[in-house]
């Protein structure tokens, strides 16, 4: 089952690397505490973008992550002609290698700052997770990030 499980989600974020952004950006940074590693955002269009990240846990476990999000971006809070900060929630999953792999639900709530200026995208999000692997528990875990944008 988990074979079936991290086929289907690296399947998923390969399958969603194609798609090009209407607003005409790719982001590729750094993404740090859960997991810190490599983080891509694809802009699908004003108010959608899929996310991915791959990378390790700092934590006790020290564990191999991948996850993937579809995230709608639900409004802005800041905007000028330097800079904005959006809001954004969204759904996706988590899978961690470790000697039994794990997957987990994720519901990711952020805050995206983006600089008009200079192509820099920062992020910070919290992102409650359901695993189901091994019964249903509940996590709360968080990250930050920041992203340099390449025009598509």
């Amino acid at each position: 089952m988990n074979k079936k499980l991290s086929t289907v989600f690296i399947l998923l974020i390969l399958l969603s690397w194609p798609l090009k952004a209407q607003e005409g950006q790719i982001g590729v940074g750094l993404i740090f505490v859960e997991p810190t590693g490599i983080h891509v955002k694809i802009w699908v269009g004003r108010s959608l973008a899929i996310t991915g990240a791959i990378g390790r846990t700092l934590g006790k476990e020290k564990s191999w992550r991948a996850h993937a999000d579809l995230l709608f971006i639900k409004f802005k809070i800041f905007d000028t002609r330097k800079s904005e900060i959006s809001f954004y929630s969204g759904a996706g999953g988590r899978i961690a290698w470790q000697k039994k792999s794990k997957f987990r639900l994720r519901i990711p709530l952020g805050l995206d700052f983006t600089s008009l200026k200079i192509p820099l995208n920062f992020f910070l999000e919290v992102v409650p997770m359901i695993e189901f692997t091994s019964g249903q528990k509940v996590f709360l875990r968080g990250s930050l990030g920041i992203r340099y944008l390449f025009p598509l």
